[in-house]
């Protein structure tokens, strides 16, 4: 009996070493969602995929696929509802490939106490390089106030942005470990529900505008050996991104570049993930593609 229990072990453990050695790698995971329309974008890159059709899972209910291109293979994918969340399934030809997905969702936040909540959580049953999640909250609604026992942002390392002074969004950024559970969350309100708000809404446009002007002054100052410092700290292959952007103006389309250089999509996804981690590029969607525009400092930077 021991020696049945040790081979079945055996065999079980041998099963486990298979897998993960031919395991398929999430490069990068780009997740934008955005409770003011319900659309969730999903940007990947995939390698070592062995099969014939790549599976997504949410923990949100998808209502409809807005659109996707999967391994070049456009709108190609379909969605079946689960007993929690949804499975999107696209047909895939090749091991490395990128896939690019918009979903019209059901789920993404519920009211609480005359608050909105947000809640996503993910399992990372592939091994995943890095993890970014955006969540835009509606228009004229924030996060509420955080105190010593309470924060909005869950987990807090969430970083706090403004749109355009009337849209807010959190944003993760993550590196997490294969077979780890991940939760979301943040809890906004509308803007005009905030007791005593207009005082406080002049006193802070009247401290930006001074806080704007002086780093403005400070920018005109000193960008030049900032930006050279910013070119200088990039990769070889994030350099030459940034020199195609720079050609156009400062902004590009993502799909242009592909055309325009010898890299694979996976492999220009990753470089403009490692730029939007460093703050270098930000990244608009803007039909199929994305919008690429460079930071000021590299806008003023004249590279050759």
């Amino acid at each position: 009996m021991k020696a049945t229990h040790a081979a079945i072990h055996f065999g079980l453990a041998a099963v486990l070493l298979s897998s993960m050695s031919a395991a398929v790698t999430v490069h990068s995971e780009n997740i934008t969602a955005n409770l003011g329309n319900r659309t969730v974008d999903v940007e990947m890159s995939v390698g070592d995929f062995s099969g014939e059709e790549f599976t997504y899972t949410t923990s949100y209910t998808v209502e409809s696929i807005a659109g996707s291109q999967v391994g070049g293979l456009e709108d190609a994918c379909t969605a079946r509802q689960l007993n929690q969340g949804s499975e999107i399934a696209c047909p895939v030809a090749t091991e490395n490939f990128s896939a690019d997905m918009r979903f019209r969702a059901d789920g993404l936040a519920e009211q609480s106490k005359g608050r909105s909540v947000f809640n996503y959580s993910k399992s990372f049953v592939r091994i995943t390089e890095r993890f970014r999640l955006e969540v835009v909250l509606p228009r004229g609604e924030g996060l509420v106030p955080s105190n010593s026992s309470f924060s909005p942002v869950k987990p807090e390392s969430g970083k706090r942005r403004s749109v355009d002074g009337r849209r807010f969004k959190v944003v993760w950024s993550q590196q997490p470990e294969f077979g780890e559970d991940k939760s979301f969350s943040a809890v906004y309100e509308p803007l005009s529900e905030r007791p005593d708000r207009t005082a406080w809404i002049v006193t802070g446009a009247a401290l930006a505008t001074l806080i704007i002007l002086g780093a403005y002054l400070y920018y005109r100052l000193h960008r030049g050996s900032r930006a050279e410092d910013e070119f200088k700290s990039l990769t070889e292959d994030q350099q030459e991104v940034v020199r195609m952007i720079a050609r156009r103006d400062g902004s590009m389309l993502q799909k242009d570049v592909v055309d325009e250089t010898d890299y694979s999509k996976a492999k220009v996804s990753n470089i403009v993930s490692g730029l939007e981690e460093q703050d270098a590029v930000t990244k608009k969607k803007q039909g199929r593609s994305n919008m690429l525009e460079l930071n000021r400092n590299l806008k003023a930077l004249e590279i050759e």
